[in-house]
């Protein structure tokens, strides 16, 4: 993840997408925008910074669990979220499944400072109600 960002931030100094392919169990991260020879945006279209990498066998993407829909894209397969210029991301809860252990794990991404946290149990959001404060 602190790669994506940095790709972001520094070199391309444009919006990041990291798309998890749920059925198909892989992801990949592209710039939603075509370049030109000196890294000059010319147009819509793709291009990849990670190619598409499936997961080990018996390692599968549960779901994924969005904080801002806003910032994210998501049908019955694919989730698509935003790692933004200024290094924040669409916050979500990753959750993954070892189905050869029966183990879960998830990852927690911080929406404001890209931060990811991996846990070896399930991690769920909190709500808040008006005790919290």
């Amino acid at each position: 993840m602190d790669d994506l960002r940095l790709a972001s931030i520094m070199i391309y100094k444009q919006p990041v997408y990291l798309e998890y392919d749920l059925s198909n169990h892989g992801y990949r991260a592209y710039l939603p925008f075509e370049f030109d020879e000196e890294m000059n945006v010319i147009g819509a279209g793709v291009t990849e910074l990670m190619r598409y990498k499936e997961l080990p066998e018996n390692i599968v993407f549960a779901d994924v669990r969005l904080g801002a829909k806003a910032d994210a894209f998501e049908d019955a397969s694919v989730v698509t979220v935003l790692i933004n210029p200024d290094g924040s991301v669409t916050g979500h809860i990753l959750h993954i499944t070892d189905e050869l252990y029966g183990k879960e794990y998830s990852m927690r991404v911080a929406s404001l400072t890209g931060f990811a946290e991996i846990n070896d149990y399930r991690v769920e959001y909190e709500d808040i109600n008006e005790g919290a404060f």
